[in-house]
């Protein structure tokens, strides 16, 4: 074993990482003084330079774990080969979250100056410029299925060190991100099952602290009987609206087979919807049209000899084509091919997409689908990647080609693809 690396298998500190090795270094020789430099970058001396002369170790998220986490990826390269048990490294959004929480620390009048010297707000900045960093550089997987929230110390009080900062963290539960409000719905709910003490007497809570120890079992049953309200409501507009046109289609139409007579009164319906207003080529119809088209087409089959297939404008109105103009505009809006990498010497497509398999961002600069999202592409590379714009959010970022169809097309839905790996679209950004 290399004289220059020590275990953290007994660190009182950062011991939660067992089978890791940091690098010696400065004043960290071993677990005694590693341990005594954590406790020191927690305690209130650690934010005096930053104008928090009443920090008292309260309020910040994922501090204990950044720390940790932060010397063991940056002794990875001389330590890392020792290691007995498999890195899980910290999630890249736990990082960001110590930061917002440290952001709300700096505007808190009664812990920090809010209105500090030009100084303190030099030193603010660069702290937040360098934990950025630290975020983007270090830590940089979003996949919470690969990472770690941070150190179970940390994760009992949804991240931070004292239960009493987590019941005011979570008090207003429903204003939280998903993840977040996940962690306080298990914080609440093992404080409720295991009949702990609460961190302060019950008399000393505000309302809306009370309120968040119930709100779980409060809102559950509102949100089920709402959503179920809605689908009905759904449900029964459409077969409303779907009986009354079909009702009008057959007065005018006394020979036509319906029901029973032609497989089945739904079909009948479907079918009747399907054909509304895309028999005529050259004529504008609504996007929902050629989704009913859509559908039709994968529940029953293809019933006619010939469908005329449509394209997707930037107004979101579907264009009926003849076969001869579709032909046209395939090749010229060949979706493959990228002109901003350097690859491929088709027309890029550009304009709105909808996603037909989902994705997880695995960098900064990409961003997230799900089956159905909507975006805009505004660049094509000749690595299979694309830059877009999601339409519902405003997020900017890569995604992979295959994961995106055209609107209105009749593509399944796909589970998973194939991602490529990226090289012009990293190269287009200096990566």
């Amino acid at each position: 074993m290399s004289s220059s690396c020590f275990s953290l298998a007994e660190s009182a500190e950062c011991g939660q990482l067992t089978g890791q090795f940091i690098a010696a270094s400065g004043s960290v020789q071993d677990t005694t003084s590693l341990d005594a430099y954590v406790a020191s970058a927690l305690s209130g001396s650690a934010f005096a330079t930053y104008g928090c002369p009443n920090y008292d170790t309260h309020h910040i998220r994922f501090q204990q774990s950044l720390i940790c986490h932060s010397m063991v990826v940056l002794s990875h390269a001389t330590c890392g080969n020792q290691s007995t048990v498999t890195y899980i490294p910290f999630c890249h959004q736990a990082c960001i979250d110590n930061l917002d929480s440290v952001e709300l620390l700096f505007n808190n009048s009664a812990v920090c100056d809010v209105s500090p010297a030009a100084s303190v707000m030099q030193a603010r900045d660069s702290f937040n410029s360098t934990q950025l960093n630290t975020c983007a550089n270090l830590f940089p997987t979003v996949e919470a299925t690969t990472c770690s929230m941070g150190l179970s110390v940390e994760l009992e009080n949804v991240g931070f060190k004292y239960p009493e900062d987590a019941v005011s963290f979570c008090a207003n539960i429903a204003a939280l991100s998903l993840q977040d409000s996940k962690m306080c719905a298990s914080f609440l709910a093992g404080m409720n099952s295991t009949s702990q003490l609460l961190p302060v007497p019950l008399s000393q809570l505000t309302t809306e602290q009370k309120l968040a120890l119930l709100l779980p079992a409060r809102t559950l049953p509102y949100m089920a009987s709402g959503i179920a309200w809605v689908v009905m409501v759904s449900i029964g507009v459409f077969w409303g609206r779907a009986t009354i046109r079909i009702a009008q289609q057959n007065a005018n139409k006394p020979d036509r087979q319906h029901g029973f007579l032609r497989g089945s009164f739904i079909e009948s319906v479907i079918s009747d919807l399907a054909e509304t207003d895309v028999n005529t080529p050259g004529t504008n119809v609504s996007a929902a049209n050629s989704w009913r088209r859509s559908v039709y087409d994968y529940i029953f089959g293809n019933r006619n000899s010939r469908i005329i297939p449509s394209v997707v404008t930037e107004d979101d109105d579907a264009i009926l084509l003849e076969p001869n103009v579709f032909k046209r505009t395939t090749q010229t809006h060949s979706f493959g091919s990228g002109r901003g990498g350097g690859g491929g010497s088709g027309t890029s497509k550009k304009g709105k997409m909808q996603a037909i398999a989902p994705y997880v961002a695995a960098d900064v600069d990409e961003i997230s689908l799900a089956i159905g999202d909507i975006v805009t592409v505004k660049e094509n590379y000749g690595d299979e990647w694309c830059l877009v714009k999601r339409v519902a959010t405003g997020a900017v970022g890569f995604v992979p080609v295959a994961c995106l169809d055209f609107l209105g097309s009749k593509s399944l839905f796909k589970a998973k693809v194939m991602v490529p790996q990226r090289t012009a679209s990293k190269r287009t950004f200096g990566r």
